[in-house]
């Protein structure tokens, strides 16, 4: 295998058709996974996340085809994740039940071997959030467990976590995947991926198992010897409990802040691209009484002019949406859910995200006041190789007036202008004096 070793400095994020993905230097090669996959996303933040993660290694080793080897893709990083969702779970492709012999890993699965001895009382303390998923799924975590003789609660788990997992998202299952092989548990993996186990409830239940006090013995043995081999041997006995004491507790925090980081990485991986398929199916839906499209900000398509009318417009869907019960405006959209994005009126206007925003900010703060912009959320995300202007409003507890003059609602997929006995009904309706 022919390899070449490049600083990662040199990965940059550049765009292939509509998702984005990640040029080798000054080769105008591209980067590959495993299985000769570009690497590619619809999320720029998950391409970006790969490029962080890879650039704090420095030196890889890239092989001829465009893949690495090394660290990246044998522990669980956003390379990882992301080749493992490309190479194997992208499409259609679901998982039969035995494919990757469930029964096998719930045999060994560390949560199933609890304790016969005083330490079963810490394993059931600190497994509560674990136990309590199962209980309200239907399963007797002790009928799961090593000693009985009928496997009937096993087999019923093993297909639930199958259904579950064919029935998710390609980026969920490729983290399934991969901390099953890595923690080696597929009850703490399918608590995690699908019923939100905490990254520090799964760590701290990984501690309490067997396998993981029999690991954090032979680190600690490791250890001592090593104080022993440079400060010579230790005489007193009650010195030498506090010294191991010491150590097992550093060493278990290094263990559960490593796990803590590893799950952490997955959840954003797990985030970032659920949000973008979220967003994608928001588009494929349509407008409704809590999402409106707009084309622009403040661009007339026709003249190439900025026009003021446009600007007002999109303040009166955003107050429109405070006044009502929420929503959310996507501008770089077309009525009909076409994604055209704001690239070109941020490149006539403005030259730049930064300053496109805060033109954004300017004119709606000044329209309708700096309290309740506070209820406004605004970010510029990636969608269909375009970007857009994505605008969260939350429900406002009291009435938001454009100009202190103008009151708007939202009327189903409309935001319509009310006044006079109309606005003094709905007001006393819907803002009632606390």
């Amino acid at each position: 295998m022919t390899l070449k070793i490049i600083n990662a400095i040199y990965l940059y994020p550049c765009k292939v058709d509509s998702n984005h993905c990640i040029s080798i230097g000054n080769d105008g090669g591209y980067l590959r996974s495993p299985a000769g996959n570009m690497v590619s996303s619809e999320s720029e933040q998950v391409i970006e996340d790969v490029i962080f993660e890879l650039q704090s290694y420095g030196d890889i080793e890239i092989t001829e085809n465009g893949s690495l080897i090394g660290l990246p893709i044998t522990t669980i990083t956003p390379y990882a994740l992301l080749s493992t969702k490309l190479d194997f779970w992208e499409g259609e492709k679901l998982l039969e039940h035995g494919e990757i012999e469930l029964m096998r890993y719930f045999l060994n699965d560390p949560l199933t071997k609890i304790s016969p001895g005083p330490e079963k009382v810490d394993q059931l303390h600190q497994w509560r959030k674990v136990i309590t998923i199962l209980e309200n799924k239907g399963y007797d975590f002790y009928k799961l467990q090593y000693y009985a003789n009928d496997q009937t609660e096993i087999m019923g788990l093993s297909f639930a976590i199958c259904e579950d997992f064919n029935s998710t998202r390609s980026a969920v299952k490729s983290v399934f995947i991969n901390i099953l092989n890595l923690f080696g548990s597929p009850i703490l993996s399918w608590a995690f991926c699908f019923h939100d186990l905490s990254e520090e409830a799964f760590a701290i239940a990984l501690t309490e198992t067997a396998d993981f006090q029999m690991s954090l013995d032979f680190e600690v043995e490791e250890e001592l010897e090593n104080i022993e081999d440079k400060e010579g041997s230790i005489e007193s006995p009650d010195f030498e409990d506090d010294v191991i004491q010491q150590v097992r507790n550093l060493k278990r925090k290094e263990k559960i802040d490593a796990i803590v980081k590893t799950l952490d990485v997955c959840r954003k991986f797990m985030r970032k691209l659920s949000e973008s398929s979220e967003l994608k199916s928001r588009v494929e839906s349509g407008e409704n009484a809590k999402t409106e499209f707009k084309q622009t900000f403040s661009l007339d398509i026709k003249s190439r002019t900025k026009e003021k009318y446009i600007v007002e417009s999109c303040i009166k869907t955003i107050a429109g949406f405070l006044n009502s019960e929420g929503g959310e405006l996507l501008i770089g959209v077309g009525d009909n859910g076409e994604v055209f994005g704001i690239e070109e009126e941020v490149e006539l206007f403005y030259k730049n995200n930064d300053k496109f925003l805060l033109h954004f900010k300017d004119k709606v703060r000044s329209a309708i006041g700096e309290n309740f912009f506070t209820l406004i959320k605004y970010e510029i995300r990636n969608m269909e190789g375009n970007e857009i202007l994505r605008v969260i409003c939350d429900k406002s507890d009291n009435p938001v007036f454009v100009d202190k003059t103008i009151f708007y609602v939202r009327v189903n997929p409309a935001t319509e202008k009310i006044e006079g006995t109309d606005l003094l009904n709905y007001v006393q309706a819907h803002f009632p004096i606390k």
